[in-house]
């Protein structure tokens, strides 16, 4: 688990998680992220076997588009390396800003589409990305890892 208070490379400063809380019953964590000592937005997170799982990052409007998401990105993927995790998971996210920099960061990732039908695996493209679905992506640590399902 994270510890509560963390400092993640950022510019023109550093970026802060702040621990708010842990769900004692799921052990899902949030954070506040801060810039500068001021709340810029929540970050939750939990851990499920071999994944690190995104909940959300919800970041201030007035600070979006500063690349402060794909900085909490690459952080998270050296927590899960560190913590002998094999992927990170960005969970139910209909936020298609954060899943096409989730591609620059790892393409070729894996992707299931939630339905009501189930859960259907893709590889996921800048194509495959449909405001209309509901996403798991998992990010491996290893650009060309398969599919955590499909070993």
């Amino acid at each position: 688990m994270l510890t509560k208070l963390l400092s993640v490379d950022y510019a023109p400063a550093p970026l802060t998680l702040a621990w708010v809380y842990t769900n004692k019953t799921t052990k899902d964590q949030v954070y506040d992220i801060r810039l500068a000592q001021q709340k810029i937005g929540r970050l939750e997170i939990g851990w499920d076997r071999q994944t690190l799982k995104l909940y959300s990052i919800d970041i201030e409007p007035n600070c979006r588009d500063e690349g402060i998401s794909a900085a909490l990105l690459k952080y998270l993927l050296e927590v899960a390396a560190n913590n002998d995790m094999n992927s990170l998971a960005i969970n139910d996210m209909q936020d298609t800003a954060l899943l096409r920099t989730a591609l620059k960061l790892m393409p070729n990732c894996w992707g299931a589409i939630k339905g009501f039908w189930g859960d259907k695996l893709i590889r996921l493209t800048e194509d495959s990305i449909d405001t209309k679905d509901v996403y798991v992506v998992y990010l491996p640590l290893v650009p060309e890892m398969e599919h955590p399902d499909q070993r």
